[in-house]
């Protein structure tokens, strides 16, 4: 009877042991995919950095154009 409980117990433990195996592969994984993920991001931030630069710099350079049209606008309104 002792030797039936002790062999109950080493069932439940190689049960546990598959199901611990089975999450750490899982979590293994997931932190693949979130290392991927992270990496794809930083791509993109290494892209988008510029390109906000040069926007802002753009939108500076149009609002610029804005004024002087505007003056001149007013200019030729006034002959």
């Amino acid at each position: 009877m002792v030797q039936r409980g002790f062999k109950n117990v080493d069932e439940k433990f190689e049960n546990l042991e598959d199901e611990v195996g089975g999450l750490d592969k899982l979590i293994f994984e997931i932190k693949l995919k979130l290392d991927n993920i992270d990496d794809r991001i930083k791509s993109i931030e290494n892209i988008l950095g510029p390109l906000v630069m040069v926007v802002d710099a753009m939108k500076n350079n149009w609002k610029d154009h804005e004024m002087r049209i505007v003056k001149i606008e007013r200019k030729l309104q006034t002959k």
